[in-house]
This record gives structure tokens, sequence and C-alpha cells, in this order.
């Protein structure tokens, strides 16, 4: 049984499920553009997603030996429409190193897309940054890459519609340019702890200072804030200096705004902090409360000798 499995595989390794091609190529123009290149989807008749694998390990290719162009290692695993069949995606992992030399700052691909809806050419487009080399590894019956960089064919990339790609002159936002870049949704069903070391954006691609950046409406059932310091109870200890009304009053006309409380510019500005701004807002309650009981305490006072002389 053992001798039949090796041989199977030793067939199918032939197959071109399994087998590679290999090869490299020089996207023309400049550094500072990305420039289309057409890959096929050599799989898709065999209804297998293609796997594309784009590299360049030595940071010296397209530059002398003291100067850093930059290394990749990138993964692109899709499956294209192809007059709109359907079940198209991309899956795609970039790894790199930018150069530190003059020239190669830039990062190595800007986009990708699947052009193959108007036509029946299976084809998948991936924006590379300009005069740098790059090694591929294809399935194998896979067409060598067709660049659109004004030297191998002139710009710009032109489908049967009339549907034109020029040069793009920045990455897309959207592309994840040290990780895994996703056309699917995610689902964990793991009951273990998930673990994220940097900042997460819903919504947004720059999450700025936050761990979590949520550009949009955040609905839940219940906000929990574990840490605000100090709590607001330190308006009843005794040496607490309680606001004077009258002063009260002036800052409010003048500043129009309780004191310690952040002004709309402020907010606009600068957002709130929700814990910080709950503590702020139960100080004012209990300094209110204290107040009204001083000002029950003071009618009680007056009360009294208002009854006697009712009395009397």
């Amino acid at each position: 049984m053992k001798k039949w499995f090796a041989l199977a595989f030793v067939l199918l390794s032939g197959s071109p499920l399994f087998a590679q091609v290999y090869g490299n190529f020089h996207v023309g123009g400049t550094t500072d553009t990305f420039y289309p290149v057409v890959f096929n989807d050599v799989l898709w008749g065999t209804s297998v997603a293609t796997e594309l694998q784009l590299g360049r390990a030595d940071t010296h290719t397209d530059a002398s030996s003291s100067i850093w162009a930059g290394t990749l290692i990138a993964r692109f695993r899709f499956h294209v429409t192809n007059w709109g069949n359907g079940s198209s995606f991309c899956n795609a992992e970039i790894f790199q190193t930018v150069g530190t030399g003059v020239g190669f700052t830039n990062v190595f691909i800007a986009n990708w897309l699947d052009i193959s809806s108007v036509d029946g050419a299976k084809r998948f487009m991936v924006y590379l940054r300009g005069g740098t080399t790059y090694f591929y590894t294809a399935p194998a019956g896979a067409a060598a890459p067709v660049l659109y960089d004004g030297v191998a064919n002139a710009l710009p990339l032109t489908l049967s519609n009339g549907t034109a790609f020029n040069v793009l002159t920045a990455p897309s936002a959207t592309v994840n340019q040290s990780g895994l870049t996703s056309s699917g949704t995610a689902y964990y069903l793991g009951g273990g702890t998930n673990y994220f070391t940097g900042a997460i954006g819903i919504g947004t691609t720059a999450p700025g200072p936050y761990k979590l950046a949520v550009e949009g409406t955040i609905g839940a059932r219940k906000i929990k804030v574990t840490t605000v310091n100090p709590w607001a109870d330190f308006v009843f200890d005794d040496d607490y200096p309680l606001p004077d009304l009258t002063e009260l009053k002036t800052y409010i006309q003048v500043n129009k705004h309780l004191p310690g409380i952040p002004t709309t510019a402020d907010v606009q500005k600068e957002g709130i902090d929700v814990g910080d701004m709950n503590a702020k807002l139960l100080q004012k309650v209990e300094e209110l409360t204290l107040l009204l009981i001083q000002q029950n305490d003071r009618i009680k006072a007056l009360e009294q000798p208002l009854k006697k002389i009712k009395l009397h």
C-alpha cells in the first residue's frame, strides 16, 4: 500500500497542480512609481486557486554592494472571476524591508486587482515598484508576466471594454505592507485568547496613538473602565473647598463652561477620556449635592424663627 501511495505522489508531482515555473523580470521606470504587471490564473480551469510568489532576497539587487535597495517575500493566492463566474478572491502575504539607499525607500507593492471580468484572459494585475527586479514562482503552464512600464509595453494597460490602468504614485492604504491582506471576512471560533501586539483600526488604517481606533459608532451592552484615578469622592473630605456660587457665576459668564471641564474647542481637538470625564462630572454632582445640603440647612435655619413668629 505504501508503494502505491509513493507512486501516486510521484505521478501527481509531475502534474500542473504540483509543478512550478521560476523566473525573474525587471520593471522599468522609476522607484517612486508603481506599474501594472499582469499574471494569469493558470489553474482556473482546474477549479483550484493559483498561488503566485514574488520575492527578492538580496537587498543589493539593482544596486551596488554598498546600497540597500530592499527585500521582499510575498505570496498571492487568488482565483479570478473570468467573465463574471464568481468565487473570485485574493489573499496576499507581504513581508519586506524597504531600502535605505537614495531612491529605494519605497515599498514594493501598491495594490492588485482581478481584471478578468470583461474577457476570458483570466488576468490578475499587481502594481509593482518600478526600477526593480523581481523573482517569481508560479504553477507550471503560467505565462510570463506582462509588464506595462513604458518599456516592455506602453501605458496605460487597456482592457477590451476601454477601461484603462495607468501608474500609481502611492500604495493603497488598504494593503498590509507587513502581513496578511484578505479579501474575505474572518471568523475565529476558538474559545482561547487572541493576542494582538500592535494597534487595531476598524474602518480606519490610521489608528494613531490608540490601541483600538474605530471610525464610526460602537455598540456595546456594557463598557467597563477599570482604572480612574483619582475618583471624585475627595469632594467629601472635610478640608475640600467647595466653590463659591458667586465666583462660579462670574466664571461661567466669562468662560462659558464649568471649571475643570474641557471647552467645546478642546473636545473637538482632543476628544474626551470617558473615564476621566465621568470622574469630573461626578465631582460636579458631588459638589452640587453638598451645596444643596448647605442651602437646605440655611433654609431650615431661617424657617425656625418664621414658625415661631407665626405661632405668636
